[in-house]
Parts: C-alpha cells; sequence; structure tokens
C-alpha cells in the first residue's frame, strides 16, 4: 500500500496555530492511501467549522457540479441523497 498523498505518510496536517497539527481527514491518520469514499464520508470527517466553511461557500460546489454558467438551482433531497452516495472528488 502507498502512502497517503495528502499528508505525505506522516498521518498529520498542520492545524489552525503554528506547531498545531490535526489528524489527516483522508487518511484518518494512518499515513497509508485510502480508500475511495463518498462524499457523506467526507462531509461527515470535516470538524464544525470545517463543514460551517463548506457550507459557506456553497456558490463554489454549485460550480463544482457542472453547473456554471447557469441559473444555479437548490438541490432536492433526492438530489442531496444522490449526491451524499456518490464517490468524492
Amino acid at each position: 500500500m502507498s502512502i497517503c498523498p495528502k499528508c505525505d505518510g506522516s498521518g498529520l496536517l498542520p492545524g489552525k496555530n503554528l506547531g498545531e497539527f490535526r489528524v489527516c481527514d483522508l487518511c484518518k491518520g494512518s499515513g497509508q492511501e485510502y480508500e475511495q469514499q463518498t462524499n457523506e464520508e467526507w462531509f461527515t470527517s470535516l470538524s464544525t467549522e470545517e463543514k460551517a466553511e463548506w457550507l459557506s461557500n456553497r456558490d463554489e460546489f454549485i460550480y463544482d457540479c457542472g453547473q456554471r454558467g447557469v441559473t444555479p438551482k437548490i438541490m432536492d433531497k433526492d438530489e442531496w441523497v444522490e449526491w451524499l452516495k456518490t464517490v468524492h472528488k
């Protein structure tokens, strides 16, 4: 198995403050290459602050879903369920 590309195998990522570290959300601290995860697995691995930041940048999410250049639409419950089950990129 190869090393995690996000943390370079250390299992840790820099924290908000100098000298502070947090567990890598990609490999869950193992340092090993991760298995693909769904968007739901990825989202639930985020800290509260990271979730809030992601949600506050929702217009960026709409663009990531290939809707750039069109009138953004609000996703309904079924579309959110489908997104949560999709492999995270």
